[in-house]
């Protein structure tokens, strides 16, 4: 029986690392492999510092779970757990694997406010890169990242294994009763959601708003409405557990998901886990961010919402307006296209690529 070694982030149970995760654990047991699992504890950006000085006193552990397995997987971000994964990989002379989830190096050169000298920041991508070139197989969640990786590290065995939605944990019947017009579903602790774009076009008007998350951008804006007396009207929930969701969408009519409207490849290429929760919960999803984007792509050829590729606040509540008059006739296909991105059959084809590599390898 094959053993592997999966190393990710210590998370809440809510975030998007925590539940890929879970599914593709499930998916590798199911299949008669064996995990050992090791949870990488990162609070806060300093920590890159902390782990990449003291790599040989942070490895002793794992470099001893390492012996015995015939594979090591990885999930980024935080490209941390990558570094690590090539450390214990190499040492071992054991096939590496990276889920890649986000274009991370691409985000953290384009902001002014990271905690870290860009000297230290290339140090750590350079690491990152190396690991990904070792990498035996990498996956990523678009097919639009998947030509990026390869044109950037010349990847031969490179899939995409999209993200997805458990739809039988989020799921309506199409009947609830509906209180709120729009939902806003985020982990706010990531500056890029563009919230405020929203609440700048629905404002002075008399659409209800579910904010569900937390994190201290969020709050920032919650002190900005209330300095500047801004009239809408909004409700917050905090985090939910992923189990809780449903109860929250079947309540609400649109899904929305914002970008920055700048022309960055992390913003581009990906696609945020909301939007197809929003899909399983029969939502209609309203998006806004930078033109040419995966998600641009994805609402147009599923034609399950409306993308809004400037920043325009007219041209945002226009579509408010519509999806919200509209959001029933949506409902069948945003569902039917949930189904098609349930993240137990997704998970399934990431563990027949570990079992493929597993058979090579040995």
């Amino acid at each position: 029986m094959s053993k592997i070694l999966f190393i990710y982030t210590k998370r809440k149970e809510y975030s998007a690392e925590y539940i890929r995760v879970k599914y593709f654990i499930n998916a590798l047991e199911e299949s008669s492999i064996i995990v050992l699992k090791h949870e990488v504890e990162t609070k806060g950006l300093h920590k890159y510092v902390n782990y990449l000085l003291s790599i040989n006193l942070f490895y002793s552990r794992l470099l001893k779970l390492g012996e015995d397995v015939d594979l090591v997987i990885t999930t980024v971000p935080p490209v941390l757990n990558a570094i690590i994964g090539y450390e214990i990989a190499v040492k071992q002379g054991k096939p590496l694997v990276v889920d890649i989830r986000d274009i991370w190096e691409e985000y953290v050169r384009a902001i002014r406010s990271f905690k870290l000298s860009r000297v230290l920041i290339n140090r750590i991508i350079g690491k990152y890169y190396r690991a990904l070139k070792y990498a035996s197989l990498l996956t990523v969640t678009t097919d639009q990242m998947l030509q990026y990786y390869r044109k950037k590290i010349d990847a031969r065995e490179i899939y995409t294994i999209p993200n997805g939605v458990d739809t039988c944990v989020i799921k309506c019947s199409g009947f609830e009763n509906k209180e709120y017009d729009l939902v806003y579903l985020a982990d706010f602790s990531n500056p890029y959601h563009a919230i405020e774009v929203l609440v700048d076009a629905i404002k002075n008007t008399d659409f209800k708003l579910l904010v569900v998350g937390s994190g201290k951008y969020l709050d920032r804006m919650k002190k900005l409405i209330e300095k500047q007396s801004i009239r809408i009207n909004i409700e917050y929930t905090g985090s939910i557990p992923y189990n809780g969701l449903s109860k929250y969408l079947c309540r609400t009519r649109v899904g929305v998901s914002g970008r920055p409207f700048i022309d960055n490849p992390e913003y581009l290429y990906t696609i945020p886990v909301k939007i197809y929760e929003y899909l399983g919960a029969g939502l209609p999803v309203l998006a806004y961010g930078p033109p040419n984007s995966a998600v641009q792509e994805f609402i147009s050829k599923h034609e399950v919402g409306y993308y809004i590729d400037k920043q325009s606040s007219d041209a945002i509540l226009n579509k408010v307006y519509e999806l919200v008059s509209k959001h029933k006739e949506y409902f069948g296909k945003c569902t039917s296209t949930a189904s098609r991105y349930d993240r137990r059959v997704i998970a399934r084809d990431f563990a027949k690529l570990i079992s493929k590599l597993l058979d090579k390898a040995n």
